[in-house]
C-alpha cells in the first residue's frame, strides 16, 4: 500500500521484545518508523528517569518527524508496549476518518474520559508540533520534580482549552491492560498498569493466549 500510516516509535534494549512484538503484528496498511535510543539503567518502572527519558525522547522524535513533513499527512504515535489483534484496514480507516475533522485523536486511559499518550492518531500542523514540544518540556519538569504522569499529565489538562479540535478513538475497538469487554472487536492491546517491563510481557501473553494470537 502506497500510502501507508506512519507509526512512530521509540525503544530501548530492554523493550526489544515488546517492540519486535509491535513490528511482527503491525497490520500491513501502516509502515513502523521507529528509533533506537539510549536511556539510564534504573530498573525501567513507571515513575523512574528512565521513564521521563524515553517519552521526552519519543515525543522529540514524533516531532522532528513531523516538521520533515507536509501538513495535513496523519500519522500514528505508539508506544512499543502495544500489539495489533488483526491485520485489517480498519484502524487504518478510523484513522484516516478521524482525522479529517481532528487534530489528534487519542486512546482513552481505560473507561476515563481521560486521554492516554501511548497511542494517538495525528494530522500534522505547525499548531500540533507547537503543541508537542510543550509537551516534551513538560516531561522534562517532571523529571526535575520525580512526579508525575508525564505527557499524561500534560494531554488532559491542556488539551481542554487547546486551539485545535481532538477527539477519542473508539473504546470498543481497543483494548487496555487488563480490560477485555472489547475483546473481539479491539484492533490493538496497549499493556498498562506494569510496574516492570516483564510484567508487561507477562500481561501480553496472556491476553494473546485468551485471544489465540501469536506474538
Amino acid at each position: 500500500m502506497s500510502d501507508q500510516i506512519p507509526v512512530l516509535t521509540v525503544w530501548s534494549n530492554n523493550y526489544k521484545v515488546l517492540y519486535d512484538r509491535m513490528e511482527n503484528t503491525l497490520p500491513k496498511s501502516f509502515k513502523l518508523l521507529s528509533k533506537k535510543i539510549d536511556i539510564i539503567d534504573d530498573g525501567y518502572g513507571f515513575g523512574k528517569k528512565s521513564f521521563y527519558q524515553a517519552i521526552e525522547k519519543k515525543i522529540l522524535y514524533i516531532v522532528e518527524y513531523l516538521r520533515s513533513e507536509k501538513e495535513g499527512k496523519v500519522v500514528l504515535a505508539s508506544d512499543s508496549d502495544v500489539f495489533f489483534t488483526r491485520d485489517t484496514d480498519e484502524l487504518y480507516k478510523i484513522g484516516l476518518d478521524m482525522c479529517k475533522t481532528c487534530s489528534m485523536v487519542f486512546m482513552r486511559e481505560g473507561r476515563q474520559s481521560q486521554v492516554n499518550g501511548g497511542f494517538y492518531f495525528i494530522r500534522n500542523s505547525k499548531e500540533i508540533q507547537d503543541f508537542l514540544k510543550k509537551a516534551a518540556d513538560s516531561v522534562i519538569e517532571n523529571i526535575r520534580h520525580s512526579g508525575g504522569d508525564a505527557d499524561q499529565l500534560f494531554f488532559n489538562q491542556e488539551l481542554p482549552k487547546a486551539p485545535f479540535k481532538w477527539g477519542y478513538f473508539p473504546s470498543s475497538k481497543m483494548m487496555w491492560g487488563w480490560e477485555l469487554v472489547h475483546a473481539r472487536e479491539a484492533l490493538f492491546h496497549h499493556a498498562v498498569c506494569c510496574g516492570t517491563v516483564t510484567e508487561k510481557i507477562a500481561q501480553q501473553n496472556i491476553i494473546a493466549d485468551s485471544l489465540k494470537i501469536t506474538l
